[in-house]
């Protein structure tokens, strides 16, 4: 009698164990699968960082910062430090630098998980199309006074109002770059058929 209440235990415990492992691996393919992140997962995740953020550095996230302490470090070992500042602290103790590679590595394990982390060849054009952009969006962050995350969604989240002035020239710009990609894409589709 005993081995038999034994042996249904150990039964619900496997099928326990089989249906958590099938949930599992159901939710993997839904977060990691053809089908992208979806939506609410990464609008919590973006809420939980800047949460961990006021908690941790006592202001919202943000990516500028950052990035201007890279500068700094590097301008500094070829003597123009004069020219942008000296850096306060090295990278890894500056919780914003600290967090920006966070941001890197988190978006590589992403994508490795996703199957979509590939090396890819860029041609002369898109090259200059990335040189481009980057001197634009280094203007805008200077004029802005912070990225897509700080300017934007830790301002708006702060009830900033330059959060909503961002808003409008971020849906400016994103208008103006969607009609710059379709008639890159159209023209390339004219040489190829033609």
């Amino acid at each position: 009698m005993a081995e038999r209440t034994n042996s249904k235990r150990n039964d619900n415990r496997s099928g326990e164990g089989s249906y958590f492992k099938e949930f599992l691996a159901s939710y993997y393919e839904k977060v990691f699968g053809q089908s992208g992140w979806p939506t609410t997962v990464a609008g919590l995740l973006i809420g939980l960082i800047n949460i961990v953020s006021y908690i941790w550095v006592k202001k919202p996230f943000t990516v500028y910062t950052g990035f201007l302490n890279w500068g700094q470090h590097i301008y500094s070992l070829v003597g123009l430090s004069s020219f942008i500042g000296a850096p306060k602290l090295p990278p890894l103790l500056e919780p914003t630098s600290a967090g920006d590679i966070g941001v890197i590595f988190g978006a590589m394990i992403a994508s490795i998980l996703s199957n979509e982390f590939r090396l890819r060849g860029v041609d002369r054009l898109g090259v200059a199309e990335g040189i481009v952009g980057g001197i634009l969006m280094a203007l805008g962050v200077s004029f802005a006074f912070g990225c897509n995350w700080g300017g934007f969604l830790s301002a708006i989240t702060s009830w900033s109002l330059h959060g909503y002035a961002f808003l409008v020239g971020a849906l400016i710009g994103g208008y103006l770059g969607l009609r710059y990609v379709n008639w890159r894409a159209e023209k390339m589709l004219k040489l190829e058929v033609g």
